[in-house]
């Protein structure tokens, strides 16, 4: 108040603020008395309870403060006393009492601003997720006064300009930040959007990251930043980032932490179907260690706090779409699900999906499904002809572009698509290497080489129904040639026909 009087030119009376100071410390007497401002009012409070004394406690002082604002003019000569109040977070918990203390300060700052006209303006900011668990009467009424502040790509750019213009202390132009003073690409795309894509939309993550990446940069005694340098803070961002979202969330979802193992060494996108397997796994010790969060605990509720936090978002179309903004949160059909790229290298993510690695020369390959494929073969058939080692090799190669056919058309999010694509293909093209290496047809590896193909097939099949894709064309596809290139290898007659088909 003493600031606000000697900014205001009002000072010239030194006893004003202490005869106000005064004031308010007789509001703790059993008889309240409040001169101040000219103006003075006396209370008897007797044995009044706790709340009524309270009440009329603060019914004088409201009345005291704002003769003291008409005194002064404030709402015809002054700027507004303006509020601010941040980072209620810190104090919450969640007891009712917490919830009680926020909806009461929004309460209050709203009584503030009607009761004193315009002589006070307040602002609260309340992070969303605990805005909208608040259920008062009239809750309603704040509908008018709500600013959601949701930062686009194109102002955390400003953000990210004006930051490091004030850190050098010279003026920068946009193509100096992102093209000199940072590399122009990293992994091939623009460096402004790789930082923006692997960290949340907010400015705290935003300027975090890019201190992260001069500090990497200084360390290693470079005088700009290069892309190897981007990298390794992706790494060491990421980690951050991870921990602090478990901390950030620790009051309103404790459980998050132990939601992020689902996830570790694995693909990025998630089906719903394969996160209620991974989640079934461990549902149980969740509800043991979280009981008082079994009712969040389940396959949707796990969607929905992960999406709101911002760990995943949801495939919509061509576009995967996190929380913010209008979007609005994953419904029961929606069943594709992306973690976002901030997040993903602390989880040691394996691409889009965990494939295996294809390993051409080796019948007993380590990334089989399921174990009885390799044990059906126990030896390579030494008898067989060079015609036949020929026509092996042509089969798999046909069973490779049978499935590539089909993979085409086998409704696989995008990103999986690719990926079991270029593994086939692999498939097919090492086919293809074998049988020119030598156009007889004579290599003597060539029955374990279309082994380790049957193989993969298996395993490619076994990895795409963990991830929800039983029962399509594809993963029945792969089961089918799979089980019709070992038949070739055991000695089965029949041509190069396989067990696939071309349908989608």
């Amino acid at each position: 108040m003493r600031s606000f009087l000697e900014a205001n030119d009002e000072s010239d009376d030194a006893r004003l603020y202490e005869r106000f100071r005064r004031g308010i410390g007789r509001l703790q007497s059993a008889d309240l008395s409040l001169k101040a401002f000219g103006f003075e009012a006396a209370l008897g409070i007797g044995g009044a309870s706790e709340g009524a004394e309270a009440t009329r406690q603060l019914d004088v002082l409201e009345a005291g403060v704002q003769a003291g604002f008409a005194d002064l003019g404030c709402a015809r000569l002054h700027p507004p006393l303006l509020l601010l109040v941040d980072q209620l977070e810190q104090v919450r918990t969640v007891e009712p009492e917490s919830h009680a203390l926020v909806t009461g300060l929004l309460l209050a700052a709203k009584h503030a601003m009607s009761f004193y006209d315009n002589a006070v303006r307040t602002a609260l900011f309340i992070r969303a997720d605990i805005y909208d668990t608040l259920n008062f009467g009239d809750g309603d009424k704040f509908h008018s006064d709500e600013i959601r502040i949701s930062w686009t790509r194109e102002a955390l750019e400003d953000l990210a300009l004006h930051r490091a213009r004030a850190s050098l202390g010279a003026p920068l132009t946009r193509r100096e930040l992102w093209e000199e003073l940072f590399p122009v690409s990293v992994k091939g795309e623009p460096t402004s959007a790789y930082i923006f894509r692997h960290s949340l939309p907010r400015p705290r993550d935003t300027i975090q990251f890019l201190n992260v990446c001069r500090d990497i940069a200084d360390e290693a005694g470079n005088f700009t930043i290069t892309e190897h340098d981007v990298l390794a803070a992706t790494a060491r961002f990421s980690s951050w980032k991870l921990q602090d979202l478990a901390k950030e969330y620790l009051i309103s979802h404790p459980f998050l932490r132990s939601l992020f193992v689902l996830f570790e060494n694995a693909g990025h996108v998630v089906m719903r179907a394969a996160l209620e397997d991974r989640f079934e796994a461990c549902r149980r010790s969740l509800h043991l260690v979280f009981s008082d969060y079994t009712e969040s605990l389940t396959t949707q509720g796990v969607i929905d706090v992960l999406y709101g936090v911002g760990f995943i978002g949801v495939k919509r179309g061509n576009d995967t779409v996190y929380a913010g903004g209008s979007a609005m949160p994953p419904l029961p059909d929606e069943d594709e699900f992306h973690v976002h790229p901030c997040f993903r290298t602390a989880l040691n993510y394996l691409g889009a999906m965990e494939l295996p690695t294809y390993l051409p020369g080796r019948a007993r390959n380590p990334v089989v499904g399921h174990s009885s494929l390799a044990a059906a073969i126990t030896a390579a058939d030494v008898g067989l002809t060079v015609n036949r080692n020929v026509r092996l090799l042509n089969e798999v190669t046909a069973a490779g572009e049978r499935l590539l056919r089909q993979l085409t058309r086998s409704g696989l999010p995008d990103n999986m698509r690719e990926e079991v694509y270029v593994e086939i293909a692999r498939v097919v093209a090492a086919s293809e290497a074998a049988r020119s290496e030598q156009p007889d047809g004579g290599r003597p590896d060539v029955p374990d080489h279309v082994l380790a193909a049957a193989v993969y097939f298996d395993a490619l099949a076994t990895r795409l129904a963990a991830h929800g894709f039983r029962d399509r064309t594809v993963t029945r596809g792969l089961e089918d040639e799979s089980r019709a290139l070992i038949r070739s290898v055991g000695g089965s007659l029949g041509g190069s026909g396989g067990g696939g088909s071309d349908s989608g």
